[in-house]
């Protein structure tokens, strides 16, 4: 089940009564998701959020291009806060980045593109 009504805290230690498990999805799933995020994005590289981000960015490395002046790309699998995603942004301390996420729980910042928005807000 990628859907789960569940009383959870989730990684930005928040609550929420539902998870999204992306280890539900499959390889194919997810390849087919990097063919989608690659119609909206175009990058040079790619690295993840561990670990959520980690079977994405394999994907989407089949898109990455040879053109140093494209981005490079940090994806992730569910953003709620997009802490996680900022950390990663702070820690390769690069001017040219953008993001992408499978799914999002709230608002994206500007630099991030989610795939499926579903606004889907915690319950605290």
């Amino acid at each position: 089940m990628l859907f789960i009504k569940e009383n959870i805290k989730l990684s930005s230690g928040k609550l929420s009564s539902f998870k999204i498990e992306c280890d539900a999805l499959t390889d194919y799933d997810w390849e087919c998701l990097a063919y989608l995020a690659s119609r909206q994005v175009k990058f040079k590289s790619v690295v993840s959020v561990p670990t959520g981000g980690d079977t994405f960015a394999r994907c989407l490395s089949e898109y990455a291009t040879d053109d140093e002046t494209l981005p490079t790309l940090i994806c992730d699998d569910v953003l709620t806060s997009g802490g996680s995603m900022e950390r990663k942004k702070a820690e390769l301390n690069i001017d040219n980045v953008i993001g992408i996420v499978a799914f999002s729980r709230g608002t994206c910042p500007d630099w991030i593109t989610t795939l499926f928005d579903g606004s889907l807000n915690t319950d605290s």
